[in-house]
C-alpha cells in the first residue's frame, strides 16, 4: 500500500542537497544544483515519469538530460540575442549553429525558499537570483 499522505524533506541524492516532496500517489525530487525535479514518480503503479540520472557526473555533465530543468531563457535563440519590451538582450554563441541554448539558471546552485506539507499538497520553493557579481549580470543590460 502506497502512503498518499503530502510529506516534504531535505535529502541527499546524489551526493547533491535536494527536496524530495510528494502527495496524492506522486513523488519529486528536486535538485538544488540546477534547480531541477530530477525524479517523478508516479507511487502506485511504481511509474518513473521522468529520466533520473545514474550518477551525479552525468547529471552535472548535462543537466537539462534529466529531470525536468528550468531553461531559462529556454529553447535556441538565433545569434544569440532578441528584443523584449523595447530591449535588447545578449547571450553568448554555446552551439555550432549560432544559438545560444538552454540558458545558464540549469547549472547554477538554487536557493530552498520554503517547503511545507498540510492534509492536501506539498509545496516547494526554489529561486535563483542573478546578482551584479554573477558573470551573467552583464547579459540582462539592466
Amino acid at each position: 500500500m502506497v502512503n498518499n499522505k503530502p510529506y516534504v524533506e531535505k535529502i541527499q541524492c546524489l551526493g547533491l542537497e535536494c527536496v524530495s516532496f510528494g502527495a496524492g500517489g506522486y513523488e519529486a525530487v528536486a535538485a538544488l544544483f540546477g534547480g531541477n525535479v530530477i525524479s517523478l514518480k508516479y507511487k502506485p503503479k511504481n511509474i518513473d515519469i521522468l529520466r533520473y540520472p545514474k550518477k551525479v557526473e552525468d547529471y552535472i555533465k548535462s543537466t537539462q538530460t534529466h529531470g525536468a530543468a528550468p531553461l531559462f531563457p529556454p529553447n535556441r535563440i538565433e545569434k544569440g540575442e532578441f528584443t523584449f519590451e523595447g530591449r535588447k538582450y545578449r547571450f553568448p554563441i554555446n552551439t555550432p549553429r549560432n544559438t545560444h541554448i538552454h540558458g545558464f539558471v540549469k547549472d547554477a546552485v538554487w536557493k530552498l525558499e520554503s517547503m511545507k506539507a498540510d492534509e492536501n499538497k506539498a509545496e516547494v520553493v526554489l529561486s535563483y537570483k542573478v546578482s551584479e557579481s554573477d558573470d551573467v549580470y552583464m547579459f540582462f543590460g539592466h
